[in-house]
């Protein structure tokens, strides 16, 4: 199976160190930014899962993307979410985005 991307070219990851922040459907130009952070062979296997859906590689890879493509993620994907900490990931991130807000609003004087 796979992923194909809008020129029809294949999308394969078969290892976690394949995953990569390069630009694939969508371009660079649009407003959301969805990390895809699964493996595609096999189409999801649990294993795999496993391996990819831990709270620090989800988060230091949205963080590597995040300073790549100088914008935000706004979504990501994973295969078997209840595997792994993907959500803890997620949530540390919004954390975060939370906490840089809340500096922001009090270096500018906001009550």
């Amino acid at each position: 199976m796979g992923m194909h991307t809008s020129r029809g070219r294949r999308l394969v990851v078969s290892s976690p160190d394949e995953m990569s922040c390069v630009p694939h459907r969508g371009g660079t130009g649009e407003r959301l930014f969805l990390l895809n952070h699964f493996i595609t062979v096999a189409g999801g296997r649990r294993l795999d899962a496993g391996k990819v859906n831990v709270r620090d590689r989800v988060l230091d890879r949205a963080h590597r993307c995040e300073t790549q493509r100088g914008r935000p993620v706004n979504f990501i994907a994973v295969d078997c979410r209840t595997i792994g900490a993907a959500r803890g990931a997620v949530d540390m991130l919004k954390a975060e985005r939370v906490a840089h807000r809340s500096a922001d609003e009090v270096a500018v004087g906001r009550p």
